[in-house]
């Protein structure tokens, strides 16, 4: 991502009443928690248009980077922009090197790279006392096939957002509208 950044490498010099000084600055390479979400945006869009330029993506191969897209932008309501930068470079190099899709999200990634923000992890502290003392997010939940245990210890909660619907109903906008994603009525979060 930090080599599709363009970036401003021109400063101009005020000489006074003799004019202007146009000095040109030497490309320095960013690391990808120093990329900010508009420079992510842009080079993102530059990413996607390379990609069908080349012919590197077929009409799934484009859904699913679509898709991608929106999980960061969904990362970045919750997260510290410089995590998921971070996790966007490294999803994308693991895409690469392992020939992955983009809707591929490796979760080990997600919890090892992104960062809450502050205020989201007070929210989310208050909100876990008031869940019978549940603190940790069930994983069977997320998956299609969902949590078969009946009195199952963890939270039924999308991993993504704390919302009561599964992880792979996140971008699912009736889902959302709905709220009412549980494995168990037990387990009805909301």
């Amino acid at each position: 991502m930090p080599k599709f950044v363009s970036e401003n490498n021109e400063e101009t010099v005020d000489l006074g009443g003799s004019g202007q000084l146009v000095v040109r600055k030497g490309r320095t390479k960013l690391r990808p928690e120093e990329v900010s979400i508009s420079q992510w945006i842009s080079a993102n869009s530059r990413i996607l248009s390379k990609l069908v330029r080349e012919g590197q993506l077929d009409a799934q191969g484009l859904h699913e980077y679509l898709e991608y897209t929106a999980c960061i932008g969904d990362y970045l309501q919750t997260h510290t922009t410089s995590s998921v930068m971070i996790f966007d470079h490294t999803h994308r190099k693991n895409k690469v090197e392992q020939r992955k899709r983009w809707s591929d999200i490796d979760f080990h990634s997600m919890f090892y790279y992104l960062e809450k923000k502050d205020s989201v992890r007070k929210a989310k502290a208050s909100y876990k006392q008031g869940v019978q003392g549940k603190d940790t997010i069930c994983l069977n939940f997320q998956n299609p096939g969902g949590c078969r245990f009946q009195n199952c210890k963890y939270l039924h909660v999308c991993i993504q957002c704390q919302g009561s619907h599964p992880q792979h109903k996140h971008n699912d906008t009736s889902s959302q509208r709905s709220g009412n994603y549980t494995s168990h009525p037990q387990h009805r979060v909301h």
